[in-house]
């Protein structure tokens, strides 16, 4: 219960972070259509995306955090393996798009 108190004393720091998430999404596909649509390519790329980090990594350790001692392992490997099968699962399909036909 002391961690939900302190999610909502941190509030405008979370609406901040999620600002910037939706932000930086956004920007990203302005500049991805507007190149798709005057060259025919494809712009996204995941490069782009490392600003955003140190809040994936915040986020698995507010998720565990909040859930307190009984429960935060399980959601910590959880979360965890999500994590990782999200960049293999990028490194296989930049791996097929690269050597694929």
């Amino acid at each position: 219960m002391k961690h939900r108190a302190s999610l909502r004393r941190n509030a405008a720091e979370l609406t901040c972070f999620g600002t910037v998430v939706v932000g930086l999404a956004f920007s990203i596909a302005l500049v991805g259509y507007d190149y798709r649509r005057t060259t025919g390519f494809t712009f996204e790329q995941v490069r782009y995306l490392f600003p955003l980090l140190g809040l994936y990594a915040a986020v698995v350790a507010t998720a565990t955090l909040g859930l307190g001692n009984r429960r935060a392992p399980a959601l910590a490997v959880a979360m965890i393996t999500l994590i990782t099968l999200h960049g293999v699962s990028g490194l296989i399909l930049t791996v097929g798009r690269y050597y694929g036909s």
